[in-house]
């Protein structure tokens, strides 16, 4: 018997990876990592730091935001011998806003590109060969909510800097019959 323990991280980095975001995003695309929210901390503190070792050297800089940070704290079940399902999946969809705005200023400008994020990676990952998010009664089971960023307290999307975020929950089945190593199929 072999067990097969499934690098779900990776494959949904690559899954992003290669999913066009250039119409919902400002900077035409999107950064992701994964973690909880210490490990997402230290993520920001080292993007910074990227960022302006880069420009100081006049290198071209990946953007920080928009980001999709997947939250650690999801189960992963063995459903056959090629299927997965893991529960309890978490995504932060994230990016930066301005303290001084008010939600008013913000639901003109930030939440429409967050909206238009998580709908292009929803709708990617339901095209996806090897990931589809589960069903219910023949409809894609997911949900979301507006979070607020927090500065103190512990909270999972607890931040460095000043965001607004949706928060996506689903389960994912995935297909590994057609997974070759941890590149996808196309």
């Amino acid at each position: 018997m072999t067990f097969n323990i499934f690098p779900l991280e990776r494959v949904i980095g690559a899954a992003i990876k290669g999913m066009d975001f250039s119409e919902a995003s400002p900077t035409k695309a999107v950064s992701y990592s994964w973690g909880d929210q210490k490990e997402l901390v230290q993520w920001q503190i080292m993007k910074n730091k990227e960022t302006s070792g880069l420009r100081a050297f006049q290198q071209k800089v990946n953007p920080k935001y928009p980001l999709i940070w997947m939250v650690d704290k999801w189960v992963g079940n063995a459903v056959s011998q090629r299927e997965h399902l893991f529960t309890n999946l978490k995504f932060v969809v994230c990016c930066d806003t301005k303290a001084e705005w008010l939600n008013t200023t913000r639901e003109k400008e930030t939440m429409p590109i967050l909206t238009s994020i998580c709908e292009v990676f929803l709708e990617n990952i339901s095209r996806n060969k090897n990931l589809s998010i589960k069903r219910e009664n023949g409809y894609p089971a997911y949900s979301y909510q507006k979070i607020p960023n927090y500065s103190s307290g512990g909270n999972e999307n607890e931040s460095t800097d000043i965001w607004d975020a949706i928060l996506l929950k689903f389960d994912l089945i995935t297909n590994n019959n057609c997974l070759k190593t941890i590149e996808l199929c196309q």
